[in-house]
């Protein structure tokens, strides 16, 4: 993995996620010490090496959830709402100097 964009890192502020990117995104969001969310999504997603099977895969997670009963959707939402401020509190103490340099170094690492 060669970084997370911001974008990532603002989903993770207040929601549960999916991440459609590369491979083993959710290993290194771990690493960091974030929790991810086996409860709602199918998370083996993570380790399939082809893009395009790892986006069918994950395009079949989201409709499957679009597609549960909203009851049993919101009981889930809610067992999973100290997920979510865990992750808040990790994002919130993660150095974000440091981060920026590294996105830096690494956007330079692919330009040049």
């Amino acid at each position: 993995i060669t970084g997370i964009s911001e974008k990532t890192y603002k989903a993770l502020l207040l929601n549960p996620f999916i991440i459609l990117g590369g491979r083993h995104t959710l290993k290194h969001l771990r690493k960091l010490g974030f929790v991810t969310f086996p409860e709602l999504f199918d998370e083996s997603y993570d380790d399939i090496q082809d893009d395009c099977d790892r986006i069918n895969f994950i395009y079949q997670e989201v409709k499957r959830l679009c597609e549960m009963d909203e009851d049993e959707l919101h009981k889930i939402y809610t067992s999973v709402i100290p997920k979510i401020k865990h992750n808040y509190q990790v994002l919130k103490n993660i150095n974000t100097e440091e981060m920026i340099v590294n996105l830096v170094k690494n956007i330079k690492r692919r330009i040049l």
